[in-house]
């Protein structure tokens, strides 16, 4: 079979169970509870070149049974610490959270100062993944080739 042909079968096929598989694990290892929000605010920070990235920082309470130990988190989802040049849905994200209110949210039962307030992937996600596996499947096949050259 061409070369051609797996690396198309490859970056069709390998990322969908790569990431449902990704998906299910974060799903196995959290369990629902209740969080209610202490505070949130927009971070801000500047890069390199001068430009201002932001980031949404919601802290929210939650209690873990049967001890009823209160624990502290402050992640919207898994990739919350992730910083963007896009204010306006960092904002958004705070937007829909009201301090003193209790929301569901996710935490693991053997580390609750894991935890967060939504538990998904994204599109946005997904896509980033597959570009980066697509990246790396080129870079191999580049690779093998330049190896195969000499």
């Amino acid at each position: 079979m061409p070369i051609g042909v797996i690396l198309l079968i490859l970056l069709a096929f390998v990322p969908i169970p790569i990431f449902a598989g990704y998906y299910i694990l974060t799903r196995i290892q959290y369990v629902k509870g209740r969080c209610t929000i202490v505070s949130k605010g927009l971070r801000e920070k500047r890069d390199g070149d001068g430009n201002y990235l932001y980031s949404a920082k919601v802290i929210y309470s939650f209690q873990v049974p049967p001890d009823g130990i209160t624990y502290q988190g402050d992640r919207h989802n898994l990739l919350s610490r992730s910083l963007t040049s896009d204010k306006w849905s960092q904002q958004a994200i705070l937007d829909s959270y009201h301090v003193g209110e209790t929301y569901p949210c996710w935490y693991k039962p053997k580390d609750p100062t894991k935890s967060v307030l939504t538990l998904r992937v994204s599109l946005i996600d997904f896509v980033v993944g597959y570009v980066f596996f697509v990246f790396a499947i080129l870079l191999i096949i580049g690779i093998i080739r330049l190896m195969a050259a000499k």
